[in-house]
């Protein structure tokens, strides 16, 4: 499905970095006339595959502000900057210390 690959390219670090702006602002252009329950199942599917690797927080608020762009119009600035910050903390060598690192701390401070 295209949402699901959109999320999973986007969010997990696989696109080239220049590609993620606009990624996002057709992911958020999706998701805004969208009801959350048509939506639900996909964006949670992106995230809970092998390539997401930052763990359960960083995967709690990204779903919970998908959700809201699907109820409010959510800054597509702020939406562009989630999903590049989750861009550049795939990038590391070792994302299994981002998962439980600061850059965690800061992204849930920043985002929830």
């Amino acid at each position: 499905e295209i949402l699901i690959s959109l999320v999973t390219l986007s969010c997990c670090g696989i696109l080239p970095l220049d590609a993620v702006a606009d990624f996002a602002s057709l992911i958020q252009q999706i998701l805004f006339p969208s009801q959350w329950h048509d939506v639900e199942a996909s964006v949670t599917a992106a995230f809970f595959t092998n390539q997401f690797l930052l763990g359960d927080e960083v995967k709690t608020v990204a779903i919970a502000t998908f959700k809201r762009c699907t109820t409010s119009e959510y800054p597509t600035s702020a939406f562009a900057d989630m999903i590049t910050d989750m861009w550049c903390m795939h990038q590391t060598d070792d994302t299994g210390a981002i998962a439980s690192g600061e850059a965690v701390l800061q992204f849930v401070k920043k985002f929830s």
